[in-house]
């Protein structure tokens, strides 16, 4: 095998450990990495692999530690940039669909952990404190892009006017006027 560890038989538990039979798990995934590793790729090896749970497990940690990124490079030795670069434009096939490898990655809005002293918060954090504090707003008289960024600084999370504007916009929340309700 590609890895040099030994492959399972197609009827055996998957080495993944999610209790599938391999040929319903990994095989295809397997053959598929073999003949990368075969033509020269560099393929990883089975150890730095994640089971959809795993995955699923570092989503939920990437909410409240935005460090990913720093982890990775640290366990494997690299600069953070260079784990942002290596996922970039790269893709991931589960059986949950295709996702951007860097969907699995936090990117950090400064530094620290969420909550705690000098408090980093990731994009998707932002835009969740964001979109709070715009539905939980008086519809009468809407908060302004500049009021909604002193907000969230004072809940710890320092971001500019602008960014307000443009997660405002990604998520597709109208500006104050277009929120505004008239009685």
């Amino acid at each position: 095998m590609y890895d040099g560890l030994q492959s399972p038989g197609r009827n055996d538990e998957c080495w993944c450990g999610s209790g599938k039979k391999y040929k319903k798990c990994h095989l295809d995934f397997d053959e598929r990495l073999e003949e990368l590793a075969e033509t020269g790729e560099e393929v990883p090896p089975r150890d730095l692999l994640k089971t959809p749970a795993e995955i699923e497990g570092i989503k939920r940690s990437a909410e409240v530690n935005v460090g990913v990124l720093d982890y990775v490079a640290e366990r494997i030795g690299v600069h953070e940039s260079t784990v942002s670069r290596a996922v970039k434009e790269k893709y991931i096939q589960c059986s949950m669909g295709v996702y951007p490898l860097s969907y699995f990655f936090s990117r950090s809005l400064g530094g620290g952990v969420v909550g705690g002293p000098g408090d980093a918060s990731s994009p998707d954090t932002a835009k969740a404190m964001l979109k709070k504090l715009i539905t939980e707003e008086d519809k009468h008289k809407p908060l302004s892009d500049q009021k909604l960024c002193e907000l969230m600084a004072k809940d710890g999370c320092e971001i500019s006017r602008r960014t307000v504007a443009k997660y405002r916009d990604e998520l597709g929340i109208p500006s104050t006027t277009g929120r505004k309700q008239y009685e």
